[in-house]
């Protein structure tokens, strides 16, 4: 598996102000209620680290919906997360790029080119990309 070893270093700044807010059929989505740059950080991604091992065992008997993968063996899970990261829906070409940091092990959100207030905010999940290649949510809808 191709992990992604990168030092962030980013300054301290603010999450951008979201909305959580219905998004058609995909459920609840995250919304930009301010315009923000390309390249800007939006946000970590939040939840529990557990390991794969962990993950099996918790998702033994369903399916999980909101598991990032750093690597082969860490997982940031989700599903008990309040923060709104856990809301990013999937695109194909979306405005959000995902930064594994396995060292640090963490997972952050920046930009991809510019965002106007209102829009929403997606990324790949590398769904049927390169399987290999973190990161990766499980079970979240697709956009068309």
């Amino acid at each position: 598996m191709l992990i992604f070893l990168l030092t962030l270093h980013r300054p301290a700044v603010r999450e951008l102000r979201v909305e959580v807010r219905p998004a058609g059929s995909k459920g609840l989505g995250v919304f930009a209620a301010e315009a923000a740059c390309s390249g800007r950080w939006v946000c970590a991604y939040e939840g529990e680290l557990i390991t794969t091992a962990e993950s099996s065992a918790r998702y033994a008997n369903s399916e999980p919906a909101y598991l990032l993968q750093l690597n082969e063996e860490l997982l940031i899970d989700g599903e008990r997360s309040t923060h709104h990261s856990r809301r990013f829906n999937h695109h194909d070409d979306g405005n959000l790029e995902c930064v594994v940091d396995v060292e640090r092990r963490r997972a952050d959100f920046f930009t991809r080119r510019d965002v106007v207030a209102g829009e929403e905010l997606s990324f790949d999940y590398g769904i049927g990309v390169l399987a290999e290649s973190p990161p990766s949510l499980a079970r979240k809808p697709r956009s068309e």
